[in-house]
């Protein structure tokens, strides 16, 4: 992120939670304020540099006094995968949420939802909520889309979502995954008639499509994107892996918009929630808690 040279204006992190500016240059007081109801604030340095992260891991909302310079990045939940137990089917991996970026806000008052990730199933996966923002700019991105189950025709092909989920492979047929809208697909389902030959297809991740499967092969869930400009950074929007018609899989359940993975023979594990992560210099905006 660069660094605008605006003023020689310090913050110091107060005991009530507030980044507050000691007026330096003449121009502390014209900077903007950005005020922030149930997100986290945490101050950092980077390069030299010092910044604020604001992180919304629930729904909240923020007031920004003057047009600025943020930079954020807003995720929708991610969807689980599929499951299976039963026929020797192979899952698809759940579609992983997507996201809006940007690196300027307008004045105004704001609203934050963050859509919650698919509850993880024992059947076709459950598609992640949308995430949204309200205000002078409005955004709202689409959650992704659960993994395929063979367990009827039906829930077979991968779901369509922000980022398609995985499609299902069972004894005939190579199930589709879903369509990625915006995002990327689902990779489809491999079918054998041998057993331990099927597979699912990887869900789409936020970076690139979920792989196909091949016999005896699962699908890789599609690449994630690295949000290293904010305070800790971490991999977020990784699709979920595919699963072969065995049991010994596993399919925790999943954080930071990623989908989780297909499985035989147990439930998937819940898809990553959504999260909206803000980050500016700590000599352009002031930030603080709202009372």
């Amino acid at each position: 992120m660069p660094k605008l040279d605006l003023t020689r204006a310090r913050r110091i992190k107060t005991a009530a939670g507030k980044v507050s500016a000691l007026k330096g240059a003449g121009f502390a007081w014209r900077l903007p304020t950005l005020t922030v109801t149930d997100g986290q604030i945490t101050p950092f340095t980077r390069n030299g540099v010092d910044y604020i992260e604001v992180m919304f891991r629930q729904s909240g909302g923020f007031t920004l006094s003057a047009d600025a310079p943020v930079r954020y990045s807003l995720w929708s939940g991610a969807a689980s995968g599929g499951s299976i137990n039963k026929n020797g089917h192979g899952s698809g991996g759940g579609g992983a949420g997507w996201y809006a970026a940007g690196a300027d806000l307008p004045a105004g008052s704001y609203e934050v939802t963050i859509g919650a990730g698919g509850v993880g199933s024992d059947l076709r996966g459950n598609d992640g909520s949308p995430s949204s923002l309200s205000g002078p700019l409005s955004i709202t991105v689409p959650g992704g889309g659960g993994g395929g189950s063979a367990s009827k025709v039906s829930n077979a092909p991968g779901g369509p979502g922000g980022n398609g989920g995985g499609g299902s492979g069972d004894a005939g047929t190579n199930w589709p995954g879903g369509a990625g809208d915006p995002g990327y697909d689902g990779g489809s389902g491999r079918n054998s008639a041998t057993i331990s030959e099927r597979a699912g297809g990887g869900g789409g991740g936020a970076g690139g499509p979920g792989q196909d499967a091949a016999l005896g092969a699962p699908g890789a869930g599609g690449p994630g994107i690295l949000l290293d400009w904010i305070a800790i950074p971490i991999t977020a929007g990784i699709g979920g892996s595919g699963s072969l018609g065995t049991a010994g899989g596993t399919s925790p359940n999943m954080t930071n918009a990623c989908g989780s993975h297909g499985i035989y023979g147990a439930s998937s594990g819940n898809g990553g929630d959504g999260f909206m992560a803000m980050v500016v210099c700590a000599d352009e905006v002031i930030v603080e808690v709202a009372a």
